[in-house]
């Protein structure tokens, strides 16, 4: 668990990002203070199939604050054809 958390904190899977060629959802918070604004733009400028949602009135956990709306989210992507 220890590594992982270290993963996802240090890892920069931006080089990895262009060659997905899959559909792709971001969901954002729309009042995220955790994920840097630049970050974010870095993400949607280099994910090539990516339908984004900023989520109104979401922080960092929009699952446990919103769970509902959140998997509706998923949901609707995943069953597009």
């Amino acid at each position: 668990m220890r590594r992982a958390t270290r993963m996802l904190q240090l890892s920069d899977n931006r080089p990895l990002l262009p060659g997905l060629r899959m559909p792709v959802l971001v969901l954002t918070g729309a009042i995220d203070t955790v994920v840097q604004p630049a970050l974010k733009a870095d993400l949607l400028r280099l994910t090539p199939m990516t339908r984004h949602v900023d989520m109104p009135g979401m922080a960092h956990a929009p699952y446990f604050q919103a769970p509902d709306y959140y998997n509706g989210l998923i949901e609707d992507f995943l069953s597009d054809k």
